[in-house]
Parts: C-alpha cells; structure tokens; sequence
C-alpha cells in the first residue's frame, strides 16, 4: 500500500496560496497545524471553534462557517 503525505511535499506548492480548514477538536488539527507551520505564504489557518474532523462533512453549523471562509479566500487569491 503506497502512503502519501502533504507534509512531504508543502514547500513545493508555493507561491499557491494555502488555506487550511480545521475544527479546534479535531482529531486530525496536530496535521493542519503542521502542514500550515511548513506552507510558505501566502496561507491562512482558519479554525472553526467546538468542531471535530467529522463535523465538517455534515454538520451545518460548521459546514457553513467553512464554505464562507472558502469564498472569501477564493476571491481573495483567485
């Protein structure tokens, strides 16, 4: 099984810019903070307050707080 990991590879992305979506009980928030600690910039870390890694797959309350941070990035950076 071939594994593949962001953290490998971050650096070269640059200068695309970066924005990482976590919810600040997410199981998962050690590797946003990681990837977002070795991303250059531009890059933006945005965490969504009580949310865990599954709540943003459905949960509207913190599916709806990440789809506006997407926007504003996108026309901010695109």
């Amino acid at each position: 099984m071939l594994q593949f990991s962001a953290l490998d590879t971050v650096d070269l992305l640059t200068p695309t810019p970066l924005l990482v979506i976590a919810g600040d009980q997410a199981e998962t928030l050690g590797q946003a903070e990681a990837i977002y600690a070795k991303a250059n910039e531009p890059k933006e870390l945005h965490l969504l307050p009580g949310g865990t890694h599954f709540d943003l797959y459905d949960q509207a309350e913190y599916v709806d707080p990440a789809i506006s941070k997407i926007d504003a990035f996108f026309k901010k950076h695109l």
